[in-house]
Protein backbone atom coordinates (compact mmCIF):
# COMPACT_ATOMS: atom_id res chain seq x y z
CA UNK A 1 0.00 0.00 0.00
CA UNK A 2 3.02 2.17 0.55
CA UNK A 3 4.57 1.72 -3.16
CA UNK A 4 0.69 3.32 -4.48
CA UNK A 5 0.56 6.28 -2.31
CA UNK A 6 4.93 6.91 -2.78
CA UNK A 7 3.60 6.50 -7.27
CA UNK A 8 0.62 8.64 -6.42
CA UNK A 9 2.67 11.34 -4.62
CA UNK A 10 5.25 11.23 -7.97
CA UNK A 11 2.46 11.56 -10.48
CA UNK A 12 0.95 14.40 -8.46
CA UNK A 13 4.00 16.33 -7.66
CA UNK A 14 5.35 16.28 -11.45
CA UNK A 15 2.57 17.68 -13.16
CA UNK A 16 3.36 20.88 -14.80
CA UNK A 17 1.52 24.48 -13.40
CA UNK A 18 -1.52 25.54 -14.79
CA UNK A 19 -2.22 21.81 -16.26
CA UNK A 20 -6.18 19.89 -15.89
CA UNK A 21 -6.45 16.64 -17.96
CA UNK A 22 -7.99 13.13 -17.65
CA UNK A 23 -4.42 11.65 -19.23
CA UNK A 24 -1.58 13.23 -17.20
CA UNK A 25 1.28 11.58 -17.21
CA UNK A 26 3.62 11.02 -14.75
CA UNK A 27 6.79 12.48 -15.80
CA UNK A 28 7.23 16.02 -17.12
CA UNK A 29 8.30 15.21 -20.30
CA UNK A 30 5.18 13.36 -20.93
CA UNK A 31 2.72 15.45 -20.50
CA UNK A 32 -0.57 15.14 -22.85
CA UNK A 33 -3.20 18.10 -23.34
CA UNK A 34 -3.17 21.41 -23.09
CA UNK A 35 -1.34 24.40 -20.99
CA UNK A 36 -0.31 27.84 -20.75
CA UNK A 37 3.03 28.77 -20.79
CA UNK A 38 4.00 32.46 -20.84
CA UNK A 39 1.74 33.74 -23.67
CA UNK A 40 1.22 30.40 -25.30
CA UNK A 41 -1.41 27.97 -25.52
CA UNK A 42 0.33 24.43 -25.85
CA UNK A 43 -1.53 21.56 -27.29
CA UNK A 44 0.01 18.30 -27.07
CA UNK A 45 -1.01 15.06 -27.89
CA UNK A 46 0.03 11.34 -28.28
CA UNK A 47 -2.15 10.12 -31.22
CA UNK A 48 -1.76 7.34 -33.50
CA UNK A 49 -2.44 9.72 -36.69
CA UNK A 50 -0.50 11.02 -40.12
CA UNK A 51 -1.82 14.28 -39.69
CA UNK A 52 -2.79 16.56 -36.94
CA UNK A 53 -4.13 19.80 -37.01
CA UNK A 54 -6.16 21.84 -33.79
CA UNK A 55 -8.38 24.67 -35.30
CA UNK A 56 -10.40 27.02 -32.97
CA UNK A 57 -10.48 30.73 -31.76
CA UNK A 58 -6.93 31.30 -31.63
CA UNK A 59 -6.02 31.19 -35.51
CA UNK A 60 -9.88 32.36 -37.04
CA UNK A 61 -10.25 28.30 -37.46
CA UNK A 62 -8.02 27.67 -40.01
CA UNK A 63 -6.38 24.21 -40.12
CA UNK A 64 -3.71 25.63 -42.21
CA UNK A 65 -2.89 27.73 -38.94
CA UNK A 66 -3.17 24.67 -36.57
CA UNK A 67 -0.87 22.14 -38.56
CA UNK A 68 0.32 20.10 -35.55
CA UNK A 69 4.40 18.66 -35.72
CA UNK A 70 5.72 15.48 -33.98
CA UNK A 71 8.62 16.46 -31.54
CA UNK A 72 11.22 13.93 -30.34
CA UNK A 73 9.08 12.41 -27.91
CA UNK A 74 6.81 11.35 -30.89
CA UNK A 75 3.66 14.19 -29.42
CA UNK A 76 2.19 15.90 -31.57
CA UNK A 77 2.58 19.92 -30.76
CA UNK A 78 1.62 23.46 -31.35
CA UNK A 79 1.68 26.46 -29.62
CA UNK A 80 -0.78 29.72 -30.42
CA UNK A 81 0.07 33.50 -28.71
CA UNK A 82 -2.93 34.12 -26.41
CA UNK A 83 -4.08 36.10 -24.09
CA UNK A 84 -6.17 34.71 -20.66
CA UNK A 85 -9.81 34.73 -22.23
CA UNK A 86 -12.36 31.31 -23.26
CA UNK A 87 -11.29 29.57 -26.07
CA UNK A 88 -13.27 26.87 -28.16
CA UNK A 89 -11.29 24.25 -30.23
CA UNK A 90 -11.15 20.63 -31.86
CA UNK A 91 -8.88 18.65 -33.11
CA UNK A 92 -8.53 17.62 -37.43
CA UNK A 93 -6.90 14.20 -37.06
CA UNK A 94 -6.05 12.59 -41.00
CA UNK A 95 -9.31 14.81 -41.81
CA UNK A 96 -11.63 13.98 -39.46
CA UNK A 97 -12.77 16.15 -36.53
CA UNK A 98 -12.89 15.36 -32.82
CA UNK A 99 -12.99 16.83 -29.31
CA UNK A 100 -10.13 16.96 -27.24
CA UNK A 101 -9.21 13.56 -25.80
CA UNK A 102 -7.32 14.66 -22.50
CA UNK A 103 -10.73 16.12 -21.59
CA UNK A 104 -14.29 14.87 -20.98
CA UNK A 105 -15.91 18.47 -21.66
CA UNK A 106 -17.62 18.98 -25.47
CA UNK A 107 -19.89 21.80 -25.93
CA UNK A 108 -22.66 20.68 -27.84
CA UNK A 109 -24.98 23.41 -30.26
CA UNK A 110 -27.01 22.72 -32.97
CA UNK A 111 -25.45 21.77 -36.09
CA UNK A 112 -21.78 22.20 -34.40
CA UNK A 113 -19.89 21.03 -31.51
CA UNK A 114 -16.13 21.64 -29.92
CA UNK A 115 -13.74 21.26 -27.20
CA UNK A 116 -13.53 24.48 -24.81
CA UNK A 117 -11.16 25.78 -22.14
CA UNK A 118 -10.79 28.70 -20.08
CA UNK A 119 -7.45 30.31 -19.21
CA UNK A 120 -7.03 32.27 -15.82
CA UNK A 121 -5.00 35.54 -15.11
CA UNK A 122 -2.90 33.46 -13.54
CA UNK A 123 -2.33 31.13 -16.41
CA UNK A 124 -4.39 28.03 -15.16
CA UNK A 125 -5.98 25.88 -17.72
CA UNK A 126 -9.55 25.18 -16.71
CA UNK A 127 -12.45 23.19 -18.22
CA UNK A 128 -14.80 23.66 -15.79
CA UNK A 129 -18.51 25.19 -17.85
CA UNK A 130 -21.68 25.31 -16.98
CA UNK A 131 -25.03 25.92 -17.49
CA UNK A 132 -25.39 29.42 -18.82
CA UNK A 133 -22.08 29.37 -19.81
CA UNK A 134 -22.20 26.62 -22.45
CA UNK A 135 -25.36 28.15 -23.78
CA UNK A 136 -23.54 31.50 -24.58
CA UNK A 137 -20.38 29.50 -26.32
CA UNK A 138 -22.66 28.48 -28.76
CA UNK A 139 -23.62 31.95 -29.68
CA UNK A 140 -20.22 32.99 -30.42
CA UNK A 141 -19.90 33.25 -34.34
Amino acid sequence: MNVFFALLSLVLLQQPHGFQSIHQSSARKYWEGVKFEGDSLVFRYFLPAGSVSIVGDFNRWDPGKGVMHKDSDGAFVASFKVKPGVYRYRLIVDGKAMPDPTTSVRINCPFRWFSALRIDENGTVRFDFKGLSKFWLCLRP
